[in-house]
């Protein structure tokens, strides 16, 4: 079974925002890991929205 993988804000915002100078970085990790379980926290999901606001 894979190891759960941390998803911190930077990744995340690079990951939506397509102007974020790693988002294709962040595509690519995407696309590698998409069978790995995946775990954030909610204060994560706040920066998040914070972040893209």
């Amino acid at each position: 079974m894979p190891q759960t993988l941390f998803l911190d804000t930077g990744y995340i915002i690079a990951l939506i925002n397509t102007k974020d100078q790693y988002h294709a970085s962040a595509i690519a990790l995407a696309d590698k890991y998409e069978t790995f379980p995946m775990l954030t926290t909610s204060g994560i999901l706040l920066e998040i929205t914070m972040g893209l606001s």
